[in-house]
């Protein structure tokens, strides 16, 4: 052979055992690939329905090893192999599918087997009680899933029966662990048939990895948390009812990403928490579900702050009358809801993020003892209908984005409010119909407020120290006007006007008085109705612009049994006898700054403005009964939450 030749055999020669090795190490990977994906499983809490295939196959050996298990105070007895008996502890130690029925005191069903077995526990009409442990207690096992069989009750007690009160600092058990069912591994609950469990030690459902809920209806009392998935909880379906002296829902784990993660895709919930009704470390994701939720025994009886001429800047926040959280849904990362029906009694928030909150669909009913919607960072809504008929300051966040929905909001301060201290603070509306009621300013941004498009009526105070619309002129903000419809009725002491650089036309005035229960009206000049709306509070100016507002045009707007005429002769003319500026937006759920807004277009006493008014008494004839008009009543909701006495029976 020649040296050429010789060459040309060692190249192929390194190439077949390079060829050879590769594909070793790829066999050896794919028998690894298993193992992989259960461990993202385990890391990724996004990820909490996805089990290795392994598992899955060891699922279909488990349904083919069925055992059943006859619980009794006089001697259980099991029928099959995998599990045995010991006093009033049962003890499963490998994959099968364990059939349980009857009734055990002081007993315990304990799972621990190897990390690839496959544990199904179907309840078939049980009732177990452990006055000092869990009574599922699941050590180990690579996936356990509860099965509530159809048609049957079971019951899962541990504790004694105890009176649910809130948990807080100085009374929590430091030394309660745990709940009456258990689970240090995955865990599935699934079935048709009914649940009961009691954890008067601690928690009710307690897994510290990844808990899933798919179906049943499942009732749960706990002196601590009702349900908690500690790395992460999903919940595809359901009736579940939660009554708790902590959090209802839960997931708390602060490991790192994909850890502490709530994902609900659908279910029926019923949740009286003395604290948080749900609370996600991280993310909160919401796609589905009809959830009544009471936190913090509601806000009924709640006595909210007050402002007056010299409690400006108190910053006040629920949070500073209470040690426990007691928010309606809460996350500390992002949360998005995309449907689903919701009504919340909450004494704190009723819904609240730490980071930001994207509300995308759905149907609200919010009372709340602080914030309606309350986000540390950007609130967007883009659909949706929102009520709330109760609550501090309505939605808040550190910029507000309205794209479209229905909110109708009811507020003992602010309406909406957009907290960060700087011209980046917005409030934008692009689309929907809002309505706001509010004592304190109607919207409050620290920033801008932006009106592109959309209804948007606001009613706001009746005292001199706050106004219907509220903007950082001082921070460098503006009120721009570009589309929509908006009409800002309430006092004229902290008039702030709209900003020149405006593209839609609005006017600005203030008058004498309009009383609750007289109808503004505003006509153009051949006496046609452009917009008509009935006010329920006495109030002494008005905002409004709309595209039927044009430049170079003479508007009439009638108010009670008086008219006024208005030549439209710029973009944000204006007329008003009162203006003081306004005062910065809140800080973060409370007063706002007080340098005042003589810069950014404020009408101050004495000033000339782009006006013409002529103040005329109406000559009576017929009123045009056209245009839109919008009723709108204080909503009464009684929902008294009481502490609540709980039986295991």
């Amino acid at each position: 052979m020649s040296t050429k030749q010789k060459g040309v055999f060692g190249l192929i020669l390194c190439l077949v055992v390079c060829l050879c090795v590769g594909l070793f190490y790829g066999v050896l990977n794919q028998e690894d690939s298993s193992v992989s994906v259960s461990d993202s499983s385990a890391t990724t809490a996004t990820n909490t329905s996805t089990i290795s295939q392994e598992l899955l196959d060891e699922r279909d050996n488990a349904l083919s090893n069925e055992v059943t298990i006859t619980l009794s105070d006089s001697g259980s007895s099991v029928d099959g192999s995998g599990a045995s008996v010991s006093g009033n502890t049962i003890t499963i130690s490998q994959s099968g599918n364990y059939i349980l029925s009857g009734s055990l005191s002081e007993g315990q069903i304990y799972v621990e087997a190897d990390s690839n077995a496959y544990v199904i526990l179907t309840l078939n009409g049980v009732t177990i009680t452990n006055s000092s442990e869990p009574v599922i207690y699941i050590e180990n096992s690579g996936y356990t899933e509860v099965l509530i069989n159809d048609g049957t009750t079971n019951t899962l007690q541990s504790g004694s029966e105890t009176e649910i009160s809130a948990v807080t600092s100085e009374t929590e058990n430091e030394t309660a662990t745990g709940g009456a069912l258990y689970a240090r591994d995955d865990l599935l609950i699934s079935g048709s048939g009914t649940l009961n469990v009691y954890g008067y030690i601690n928690n009710g459902i307690h897994c510290t990895n990844n808990l899933t809920i798919d179906s049943g209806t499942i009732n749960v009392v706990a002196v601590n948390n009702g349900v908690k998935g500690k790395d992460s909880l999903t919940v595809n379906g359901g009736t579940i009812t939660v009554t708790c002296g902590n959090d209802g829902l839960k997931s708390d784990d602060t490991t790192g990403t994909g850890y502490g993660v709530i994902v609900i895709n659908g279910g029926t919930f019923t949740i009286d928490a003395l604290g948080d009704g749900i609370q996600a470390e991280t993310t909160l994701t919401i796609n589905d579900g009809t959830f009544d939720i009471i936190s913090g025994d509601g806000c009924d009886n709640v006595m909210y702050q007050t402002e007056t001429a010299s409690m400006f800047d108190r910053n006040w926040d629920m949070s500073d009358e209470s040690t426990t959280s007691t928010k309606g849904i809460k996350s500390s990362g992002d949360m998005v809801i995309n449907g689903g029906t919701f009504t919340i009694n909450s004494y704190d928030d009723s819904i609240h993020s730490n980071g930001n909150i994207t509300i995308n669909g759905g149907t609200y009913t919010l009372k709340s003892g602080d914030d309606g919607v309350h986000a540390d960072l950007i609130l967007t809504v883009t659909d949706g209908i929102i009520s709330i008929s109760q609550s501090y300051e309505g939605l808040e966040g550190s910029s507000v984005i309205i794209d479209g929905g229905e909110i109708s909001i009811y507020a003992n301060d602010d309406g909406i409010n957009a907290t960060e201290n700087s011209a980046d603070s917005t409030i934008t509306f692009n689309g929907g119909t809002i309505y706001v009621n509010a004592s304190g300013d109607g919207i409050d941004s620290n920033g801008s407020i932006i009106v592109n498009g959309g209804t948007t009526v606001i009613e706001g105070p009746t005292d001199s120290f706050n106004s219907a619309v509220d903007y950082g002129s001082e921070n460098g903000g503006t009120f721009v006007i570009n589309g929509g419809t908006i009409l800002a009725v309430g006092s004229s002491g902290m008039l702030e006007s709209v900003s020149s650089s405006s593209t839609q036309a609005s006017f600005m005035i203030s008058i004498s008085s309009i009383n609750s229960g007289d109808t503004i009206t505003i006509a153009d000049s051949s006496g046609n109705t452009i917009y008509e709306y009935t006010v329920t509070k006495t109030i002494s100016s008005i905002i409004f612009s709309s595209a039927d507002i044009t430049t170079g045009n003479t508007y009439t707007v009638t108010y009670g049994s008086e008219s006024t005429e208005i030549s439209v002769d710029s973009v944000n003319t204006s007329n008003t006898s009162g203006g003081m500026g306004g005062m910065s937006g809140g800080m973060s759920g409370g007063r706002g700054g007080s340098s005042g807004g003589m810069s950014g277009g404020s009408t101050m006493p004495g000033s000339s403005g782009n006006n013409s008014l002529t103040p005329s008494q109406s000559q009576g004839g017929t009123q045009t009964q056209g245009g839109t008009q919008t009723q709108n009543s204080t909503q009464t909701q009684s929902n008294t939450s009481s502490n609540t006495q709980v039986s295991a029976s």
